[in-house]
């Protein structure tokens, strides 16, 4: 999605006043982006402040807003890079409300795929009431390739609500997101089968290449997901 002018202003007010508040240069701001392995140039954060990039790439925005302690989902609604989509809620435990819990089961990766899901986590992870439904689970999620400009992102570090139940029809799956297992590796992904009924798991992120199942019998659905809760206001 390209930014408008006023949406350019505005996310370099943003992003400026943020590298201010920390009291940190450009080269010292390139030198955590380094750690973080992304190689960008200090011209190219100056750009951003400067207003002078249109199509701002999400995963260095929210490397950004890290560096600089800022609430990433509430930068990029403000500048109206993306709106919250309805499937993402945002747990705040100062709302009162029902609650339940429902087990936790580990990680699933959004990028090169993390554990199996027999490594549960002994916890549990509260989610509104309403949201419950007997059998379904939670997972983390942990890295950014499902992150894009558009209504449709999965944060790293939300929580996924997964529901095995709705996994009986590979081909109901078609383009939805799940939990897979492949090669004893959990990923969160879009399933996608072509017209070759090759299937796919791909990323939101286009810039994140799709992973090929060559062997559709050692992939497993562990859920369809449900709702993803981002917790930077839960306590």
């Amino acid at each position: 999605m390209k930014l408008n002018n006023d949406q350019m202003i505005k996310l370099g007010e943003l992003l400026k006043n943020g590298r201010s508040n920390k009291k940190l240069t450009l080269e010292q701001v390139k030198i955590k982006l380094d750690f973080l392995n992304l190689k960008i140039s200090k011209s190219d954060v100056q750009r951003l402040e400067n207003a002078e990039r249109k199509v701002p790439n999400a995963i260095l925005l929210k490397s950004l807003c890290k560096i600089y302690d800022l609430d990433v989902i509430k930068v990029f609604n403000e500048i109206g890079y993306l709106n919250i989509p309805s499937n993402v809620k945002r747990i705040n435990s100062r709302i009162e409300t029902q609650k339940t819990t429902v087990p936790m089961y580990g990680t699933a990766s959004a990028g090169p795929g993390y554990i199996n899901l027999s490594d549960m986590i002994d916890e549990e992870f509260v989610i509104p009431a309403e949201d419950y439904a007997p059998g379904r689970f939670a997972v983390r999620v942990e890295g950014d390739s499902m992150t894009r400009m558009g209504k449709k992102s999965i944060f790293d570090g939300s929580v996924a609500l997964v529901d095995p139940g709705m996994c009986e029809d590979p081909k109901e799956l078609n383009k939805k997101v799940c939990v897979f297992t492949y090669n004893e590796e959990t990923f969160i992904k879009q399933l996608l089968i072509d017209s070759q009924n090759i299937i796919q798991l791909v990323s939101f992120n286009p810039d994140v290449p799709a992973l090929i199942i060559l062997n559709s019998e050692e992939l497993k659905c562990e859920g369809k997901v449900i709702k993803t809760y981002y917790e930077d206001e839960w306590n």
